[in-house]
């Protein structure tokens, strides 16, 4: 990636895939279907699930925020899983804690986690609802891929979570 005077950029130089790598840290998790998004209608609830999450997630690292949107209207209809978004201070702790809690059981439900980028994050602690990510190997989603550049140790979950919103 050049600077703006035709120089390499050193500070975020650019990855074998052409984007910068602060583009690829991942250092926010989404929780879902811990709850159900009409529970999340309540204040009081919402409060205390996010500090019930702060205090497991805290077991990880250093937390520097957590965010519970709002649930659309229609949620109670649907039973649709809440969703609650916790933004760490490196990616480390964000990897420790998804180890932590992926396939936990919370108050009946087995919960999903999936390591988002920052900019999901800050979609929704601007308190937008974001759309479903697909779980992993869904079927729907089957099919050859060719990556090249991608570290040996990187999961069908993290290349899902990569391409997850690009057209």
């Amino acid at each position: 990636m050049l600077a703006k005077n035709g120089q390499n950029n050193h500070k975020y130089p650019p990855t074998p895939l052409g984007v910068p790598v602060q583009a690829l840290v991942k250092r926010s998790l989404l929780l879902d279907n811990m709850i159900f998004a009409k529970e999340l209608q309540d204040e009081t609830t919402r409060n205390e699930f996010k500090e019930e999450v702060r205090n497991e997630c805290a077991r990880c690292g250093i937390i520097k925020d957590i965010a519970v949107p709002m649930p659309p209207p229609d949620a109670d209809i649907n039973d649709t899983p809440g969703r609650i978004y916790v933004h760490f201070q490196d990616e480390f702790s964000a990897h420790m804690a998804k180890e932590m809690l992926q396939g936990r059981v919370f108050d009946g439900n087995t919960v999903f986690v999936s390591l988002i980028s920052d900019i999901e994050y800050e979609k929704a602690a601007s308190g937008e609802w974001l759309p479903m990510r697909p779980p992993s190997g869904n079927p729907s989603l089957m099919g050859v891929l060719r990556v090249r550049g991608m570290p040996p140790k990187a999961s069908k979950g993290d290349l899902v979570n990569f391409f997850y919103g690009r057209d």
